[in-house]
């Protein structure tokens, strides 16, 4: 990592964090990095693994207005649990209380109020998010079309800590301490045709330079054989609503029900979320 990090502080009771790692995310991470801030986020730790669409240069337009700290990931392999841990713990190091790991692509909310808001008034240690996924309708950005039955894994975030390790995905950290669930997600994977092909593209070339096999991450591997009609088979299943038994492990499983999010200060008590049994 190349970059200013921030400097030794005791902790600040209440704070919390928000940090990731990003590459060619231009089109979405004002999006998420302004969402976080006006969440209440102390500090957001963006680290840039080498964009090529002016991610970083936005990123640091985007630093002389807003509390975050933009610094440079110039290793290629994924090593995404290794590089978020080393995030988390320096935000630790800052004095944070609480550390939210995203993907340029989450939004998160509190049931009620800011995030900031719940996160200090947690008895837990660790609160999973539980994940919806969004889908563009006609191919635009906002509105969406959320997933009302949530996605199989969570997400978590948690009290900071000088050895914590996160895996990845940011599914699971080593932290010790009581666990809830009450945060949601919402996820954004895929916004244009364009986007999907870059993220297939570059997600497996970061894998594969880890030197592991395909059973490393079972929906990369997929995505990595695709072909191109397969990848327009899957973009008019999100944008058309077209069946279709091609995944990329983020198909819808429930209804859609048609939201606003730049409109959310939380997560909305009338959200028709359905039974995942």
């Amino acid at each position: 990592m190349v970059g200013r990090l921030p400097l030794w502080r005791p902790r600040k009771k209440g704070s919390f964090w928000a940090v990731t790692l990003v590459k060619n995310e231009i089109d979405i991470i004002e999006l998420s990095v302004r969402h976080f801030v006006d969440q209440g986020a102390e500090r957001v730790l963006v680290a840039d693994n080498g964009s090529t669409d002016g991610t970083l240069e936005l990123l640091r337009r985007l630093a002389e207005e807003l509390p975050i700290i933009v610094i440079e990931d110039r290793l290629t392999a994924y090593h995404q649990g290794e590089k978020m841990s080393f995030l988390a713990r320096a935000a630790w190091r800052g004095g944070a209380d609480w550390v939210v790991p995203f993907d340029a692509d989450e939004l998160w909310y509190a049931p009620a109020g800011t995030l900031r808001g719940h996160l200090a008034a947690s008895p837990s240690s660790i609160i999973d998010a539980n994940i919806f996924n969004a889908y563009p309708i006609d191919g635009e950005p906002g509105p969406y079309r959320v997933d009302t039955v949530r996605h199989d894994f969570t997400q978590c975030c948690f009290r900071s800590h000088p050895v914590a390790r996160l895996a990845n995905g940011n599914h699971t950290v080593n932290v010790l301490g009581r666990k809830s669930n009450e945060i949601n997600m919402l996820h954004i994977p895929w916004r244009s045709k364009e986007q999907m092909r870059m993220k297939v593209t570059q997600g497996w070339a970061a894998i594969e330079a880890t030197g592991a096999e395909v059973g490393f991450d079972g929906h990369w591997g997929e995505m990595s054989e695709a072909k191109e009609s397969a990848i327009d088979e899957i973009w008019a299943s999100i944008a058309l609503g077209v069946e279709t038994e091609l995944d990329f492990g983020y198909k819808a499983r429930g209804s859609l029900a048609r939201i606003e999010p730049s409109t959310w200060t939380h997560w909305p008590d009338d959200f028709p979320a359905e039974s995942t049994s």
